[in-house]
């Protein structure tokens, strides 16, 4: 009797297992995905609003992939998830069963953080993004303010696009980025912070350092100094977390509401459930919320998951010591990072770009 495998969500962790749909059929696994029809490509996303990236280029039809290998495939989202029934039910009101699970739904910025948080426009999904470069080039206001909350890398990505493609409109323009730090992207080297304050300083994007934001308006933003900075377009770049379907779900969580998986990526309270990408922490060794390990998650995935349903051995991620991490610039720069390492300039932005490409090269239907 045919075992059948659920993915909820199609991030980047998921894309390998999509791309072998055929080898779990004729292992006689039937596989059933609940996410939206597009994967929007995150490393991509500050390139869209900024004007670099199309839409094409940035975007997998994941409905296709699926039907081109033989599943099943529902456009909808989970709203809850019973490990005890190996049951999801999915907003249209369908109930799907599985044998084996893998959760790949990503993360979001918190609206409840900042009281007139609905006024701000979320940098997540990444889809968001395009959909405001589109909004702008189409309004092409000749006047604009906006503020950027969260001094992050998404946040530095952010005003970096906004302040280039504001530019590109030729409108008057002011981009203020608001930290809660002293300094840009947090937990980076220092040669990194101070560049990332220099080149945004050079593209025009004023900094406010050590200051949060407390309220929000569709005309302002309230800083907890006092100051209130007019804002015809305020972008949440905060800190990100799970979506509460998982803690609500019973499988063990961490105290962000990550998933708590073992080395081998499975749930370590429910071992037939598997995930990664943001939405999920290693019990024995934390690991940052990046793209680049849900990128190198997906082969494991991809092996584990077949395994686990045929009885074989299964592998375990073993998270790098170091990463590559690129910021686009919003000048066809880039700013990155590996280790104790930082570099600068366009052959930073043309490492990004080649890497980015060659990554959806991988997916993207011929």
């Amino acid at each position: 009797m045919a075992k059948t495998l659920l993915l909820l969500g199609g991030g980047h962790a998921h894309l390998p297992v999509l791309a072998n749909l055929s080898g779990y059929r004729r292992a006689g696994i039937s596989v059933t995905v609940a996410a939206p029809r597009y994967f929007w490509y995150s490393g991509m996303g500050p390139g869209m609003l900024g004007g670099m990236y199309s839409r094409t280029e940035a975007t997998i039809d994941l409905a296709d992939m699926v039907l081109k290998g033989s599943g099943v495939f529902y456009d909808d989202a989970a709203v809850a998830i019973d490990p005890f029934s190996k049951t999801v039910t999915l907003a249209g009101g369908e109930v799907l069963h599985f044998d084996a699970a893998s959760i790949n739904i990503g993360s979001g910025i918190s609206l409840r953080a900042i009281p007139g948080m609905e006024y701000a426009a979320s940098v997540k999904p990444v889809a968001n993004l395009y959909r405001l470069h589109e909004q702008l080039d189409i309004v092409r206001p000749a006047e604009l303010t906006a503020v950027v909350i969260g001094g992050g890398l998404a946040g530095i990505e952010t005003a970096a696009n906004l302040a280039g493609l504001l530019k590109e409109l030729r409108c008057r323009w002011s981009c203020f980025l608001v930290l809660n730090g002293s300094e840009p992207a947090p937990g980076f080297p220092a040669g990194f912070r101070r560049r990332a304050r220099r080149k945004l300083k050079r593209l025009g994007v004023t900094i406010i350092s050590n200051a949060t934001a407390i309220d929000i308006s569709p005309e302002s933003v309230l800083l907890n100094n006092g100051d209130r900075l007019e804002s015809q377009l305020t972008l949440a770049a905060t800190g990100v977390r799970p979506p509460d379907i998982l803690a609500e779900s019973g499988i063990c969580v961490d105290d962000q509401g990550a998933i708590l998986v073992g080395d081998t990526l499975q749930s370590v309270s429910h071992p037939f459930i598997f995930g990664g990408g943001d939405c999920i922490n290693m019990a024995d060794a934390p690991i940052a919320r990046a793209g680049v390990h849900a990128v190198r998650q997906g082969s494991i995935l991809r092996h584990n998951l077949s395994a686990f349903l045929s009885d074989r051995p299964l592998r375990t991620y073993r998270p790098p010591k170091k990463i590559l991490l690129i910021a686009n610039m919003g000048d066809r720069t880039g700013l990155a990072n590996w280790g104790a390492i930082t570099f600068a300039g366009p052959a930073a932005f043309w490492l990004k770009g080649w890497l980015d490409r060659r990554f959806m090269r991988r997916y993207v239907s011929k």
